[in-house]
C-alpha cells in the first residue's frame, strides 16, 4: 500500500493536469495496483512527499525492470530530485540482478527527456506521442 502522503500528491497532480497525469479512466485501481504490485522510492519529509519514483522489479525472468511513475511536486521540481530518485531506482534494480529498466514519458516532456538521457535512457520506439525509454543497468 502507497503512503497516503504519496497518493495525496498523485491525486493533486492529477487534479492540477485535468486528469491527463495518469491515463487510466479509474485512478483508485491504478493506485491500488501500484500499492499491491511496485516498490516505490519516496522522499518523505516532515509528513509531506516532495517525489516518488515506482517501479517494478519483479520479472526475474527477463531481468528487466519497469518504471511506471515519476513525480516531483511542484514547489521541489528543477532542483534534480527525479534525477536522484530515477538514479536510486537503477541502482536497486541493478543489486537485485536485473539487467535493464524501462519508463515512458510524453515526447513533449522535455525537462523528463532530459533527465533521463542523462541517466542514460535511450528511446526504444514512440507511439501516439509516448516514448518507450531504457537503459542498461
Amino acid at each position: 500500500m502507497l503512503p497516503d502522503a504519496v497518493t495525496a500528491l498523485i491525486r493533486e497532480e492529477q487534479a492540477r493536469s485535468g486528469g491527463r497525469f495518469i491515463a487510466r479512466p479509474d485512478l483508485d485501481a491504478y493506485l491500488d495496483k501500484l500499492g499491491r504490485h511496485a516498490d516505490a522510492l519516496i522522499d518523505l519529509r516532515a509528513g509531506r512527499c516532495l517525489g516518488v519514483v515506482a517501479y517494478y522489479a519483479n520479472d526475474v525472468e527477463s531481468r528487466r525492470a519497469f518504471i511506471p511513475l515519476v513525480l516531483v511536486a511542484p514547489d521541489a521540481r528543477g532542483q534534480g530530485l527525479a534525477g536522484l530518485l530515477v538514479g536510486g531506482v537503477l541502482d536497486l534494480c541493478r543489486a537485485r540482478g536485473f539487467t535493464r529498466c524501462g519508463l515512458e514519458v510524453r515526447a513533449d516532456n522535455r525537462a523528463a527527456l532530459s533527465a533521463y538521457r542523462r541517466l542514460g535512457f535511450e528511446m526504444v520506439r514512440e507511439r501516439e506521442g509516448i516514448l518507450l525509454m531504457e537503459v542498461a543497468l
